[in-house]
């Protein structure tokens, strides 16, 4: 995009000449909510950038080889001719942001857990403040994983519950435990965890489980099986659990068979509640885009959950529509249905909108540039995020946070940061949303962002050490 071509409000870090964009994608997570796997991601392409950054220097200026022409004894030695050196030019160092570090009223906390053996050490910050403080532990969430072996080839994924416990103690938290026992088979089980520690845990399952949180925070499900769990936690700490089938059981196989492969069964995964904590959605996942397609509304007031197959979310009533407390919920518009999708069908990652119920998207960006992230943020808007490497072989670059809306097919800035290794949307709650920077040689910077103006709260870390990030409102 040139400077003639760029619009009110873009960014300043636009060229004069034809750009190509490289993007980190990180996610999307391969269980629940925005902690888990999502932070898996975000490390492993954090520890590749910092690997390329250490290991993939430039070989350094060689000496011309010596002439293969024999100078005969008592003959002057010949000069070998040299062109000179070119004056080196110095590499630019990653650094990181710094952002302002503004009060945001309303801001959601950015929480983030750490294992220390059994339990999750719990710390948080909100915008303003210049440091992660310590707010509490979550006992015994790791005893299973430890149990198991955390050599064992799987992963334990925790998901917080997106609200701040009622007296003001730290959020109720979903774990995971999931094992690969070979190429198709594996297994999974599911617990809810409270400041006192166990409150619940599920049977084993031969299918990944995904748990996803209602808006308050006092309604889990466990999905992923053809049989879901929706399970209520009191303010007193006690659970009530309702069964919801979704699907049939798959055949049996016969004995010694490899089994079934649970990812290719198309069995609906929850992806999210209503506002008003009646329904509960599905969606199929598909190796072809679209990726997610809405499948199932249960409607949990009924004495007997009622099971229906839609192919659209509902539009109508506020209260009616998903509220999104997951990944797979974030690529949802609630308001009108559509659907947003990276896809990776051209040489930059492009943005893919479909309509509800449609296999065919569009994209609406008249933009020569790749998309790293796209977020639904209301009113038909998405928040979107851009990588541009320096070069094709730097591994620094710019990035982009833009408010775009589909209706006006139009830009906002919000935000950027130069010479960065790259950025991670973390997520989106109420007007807000956490966007990550790192430098190899810096760090990592935790950005809150306001997306209605693009104000910010800011602090940098390190090297922080979590296996979980939420946003928790409170």
């Amino acid at each position: 995009m040139t400077n003639d071509e760029r619009r009110p409000g873009e960014s300043p870090y636009a060229d004069d000449r034809e750009v190509r964009i490289d993007v980190y994608r990180i996610g999307p997570s391969g269980t629940s909510g925005r902690g888990p796997v999502i932070v898996g991601g975000f490390l492993a392409v954090l520890v590749a950038v910092v690997g390329l950054a250490v290991f993939g220097g430039r070989a350094g200026d060689g000496e011309p080889a010596s002439s293969a022409a024999a100078v005969a004894s008592g003959e002057a030695t010949a000069r070998p001719s040299r062109s000179p050196r070119p004056t080196p030019v110095p590499t630019l160092r990653p650094e990181l942001p710094g952002l302002p570090n503004d009060d945001l009223p309303g801001a959601p906390l950015v929480v983030l857990g750490a294992q220390r053996g059994d339990d999750l050490e719990l710390t948080a910050w909100e915008p303003g403040d210049d440091a992660f403080t310590l707010v509490g532990r979550l006992p015994g969430i790791m005893a299973r994983h430890l149990e198991e072996g955390p050599n064992q080839d799987g992963y334990t994924s925790v998901d917080l519950a997106p609200h701040w416990g009622l007296d003001g103690r730290p959020p109720l938290a979903a774990a995971v435990r999931f094992v690969y026992e070979s190429d198709v088979r594996v297994r999974s089980w599911a617990s809810i965890v409270g400041p006192d520690g166990p409150l619940w845990e599920s049977g084993e399952a031969a299918f990944g489980l995904q748990t996803v949180w209602s808006a308050d925070g006092t309604a889990l499900v466990v999905g992923g099986t053809p049989v879901w769990s929706v399970v209520r936690v009191g303010p007193d700490g006690t659970v009530s659990t309702v069964e919801v089938r979704v699907a049939e059981d798959p055949a049996p196989t016969a004995s010694g068979a490899p089994g079934f492969d649970p990812f290719e069964l198309r069995l609906p995964l929850p992806i999210g509640f209503s506002a008003n904590g009646r329904w509960l959605f599905g969606a199929v996942y598909h190796d072809t885009s679209p990726t997610f397609r809405v499948a199932v509304r249960v409607d949990l007031a009924a004495d007997q959950p009622i099971v229906e197959p839609i192919d659209r979310l509902p539009a109508g009533d506020p209260a009616d529509r998903l509220v999104s407390t997951s990944y797979i919920a974030d690529s949802f518009d609630p308001a009108t249905g559509r659907m947003a999708e990276i896809t990776y069908d051209r040489d930059d990652p492009r943005l893919r909108v479909f309509e509800p119920g449609a296999t065919d998207g569009i994209d609406p960006l008249d933009l020569d540039a790749g998309i790293q992230g796209a977020t639904w943020l209301g009113n038909d808007e998405l928040l979107l995020v851009a990588f541009q490497r320096d070069s094709p072989s730097d591994e620094v670059g710019s990035v982009e946070v833009l408010r775009f809306s589909l209706a006006d097919r139009d830009g906002t800035y919000l935000a950027g940061a130069g010479r960065v290794n790259g950025a991670w949307v973390a997520g989106a709650l109420g007007g807000f949303a956490l966007v990550t920077f790192w430098a190899s040689e810096g760090g990592v910077e935790f950005v809150m962002l306001r997306t209605s103006d693009g104000a910010t709260g800011s602090v940098q870390a390190g090297e922080p050490e979590f296996m979980s990030i939420d946003l928790v409102s409170r």
